[in-house]
């Protein structure tokens, strides 16, 4: 902030403008003193674009650097949805594997429940 302050005030307090340099050429003023002043204007204006540049390009990677890490926090993220999808996914096939094992337990205990009721009815009779 300082060096913008200082670029912008330097630029205004030189004052020096195309009617003061018409006026300058005209003028008793000697060689060295103009080109003084004119030295002195060229260094403030260089100062203030030098300091515009500097604070764009300050932005310009600040929002870069706020992007890639906001990438790598996704990819991260991602990474760790995609490997609970995975275990989610053997998770769910291991129980319907557990699921059919029990069906066909059921299955048989129902057949031998019948048999056994079968058996039962052909005693009482």
């Amino acid at each position: 902030h300082r060096r913008v302050r200082e670029a912008v005030v330097s630029t205004q307090s030189t004052g020096y403008t195309g009617q003061d340099k018409k006026m300058d050429m005209t003028g008793a003023a000697a060689p060295s003193a103009q080109e003084h002043v004119l030295m002195r204007l060229f260094r403030a204006q260089r100062n203030f674009y030098i300091t515009g540049i500097s604070l764009f390009l300050l932005i310009v990677l600040r929002t870069m650097l706020s992007r890639v890490s906001q990438v790598a926090r996704l990819e991260a993220n991602n990474e760790a949805i995609q490997k609970q999808a995975v275990s989610a996914g053997s998770m769910n096939k291991t129980l319907l594997e557990e699921n059919a094992a029990l069906k066909k337990l059921s299955e048989g205990k129902e057949d031998l429940l019948e048999d056994i009721k079968k058996v039962e009815e052909l005693k009482d009779a």
